[in-house]
């Protein structure tokens, strides 16, 4: 039985593997504190990803402390990544196979879920956000590199979005809180 679990595990990850090298050649791990993400709060995502050779989705379930983000994966029932962040420090454990970067995972929970200041503040040289009630864009110098799109005021309820349009995917995460 765990053969065949460890089989359907790497038809999903196997997937990734392939966009693994482009994710690499994006943003550094920005540097932004978990109490700029919101309240405190246990939020369930189930997030897709898609790209234009496949896609797959995950389950996860993020604590969200004033100090401490944690996030525990898992596809088919089988747990991918845990990834504990502390604003400047990501420890990250994988399931062995998989090819996407615990980096680029943070990075993007940061992009749609930071408050727009702290966000603002840790982007490098040449990158800047614009943020309107329902929806964020990312510029690279003067091309768009990431939009996000919410379909609730809070962006912890309901859809976000995102799009990167320098690394070819996207993103569709549903969240809700934990009762």
């Amino acid at each position: 039985m765990l053969r065949y679990i460890r089989a359907l595990l790497l038809l999903v990850l196997l997937p990734l593997a392939g966009c693994a090298s482009l994710l690499t050649r994006d943003l550094p791990l920005l540097q932004i504190a978990p109490s700029a993400l919101g309240t405190p709060r246990t939020v369930q995502q189930q997030t897709q990803i898609t790209w234009p050779t496949g896609s797959a989705v995950m389950e996860s379930v993020l604590q969200l402390e004033p100090d401490q983000l944690t996030m525990i994966s898992s596809a088919m029932g089988v747990r991918l990544a845990t990834l504990n962040y502390d604003g400047k420090n990501l420890d990250a454990q994988l399931v062995p196979g998989m090819k996407l970067p615990p980096q680029r995972i943070l990075n993007d929970l940061l992009l749609i879920y930071a408050q727009h200041d702290a966000l603002a503040a840790a982007l490098p040289h040449g990158w800047r956000v614009e943020d309107t009630v329902a929806a964020r864009t990312l510029w690279r110098d003067d091309a768009v590199a990431v939009d996000i799109q919410y379909d609730q005021p809070d962006h912890w309820q309901g859809q976000a979005v995102l799009h990167h349009h320098q690394l070819y995917y996207t993103l569709t995460i549903t969240s809700s809180d934990v009762q």
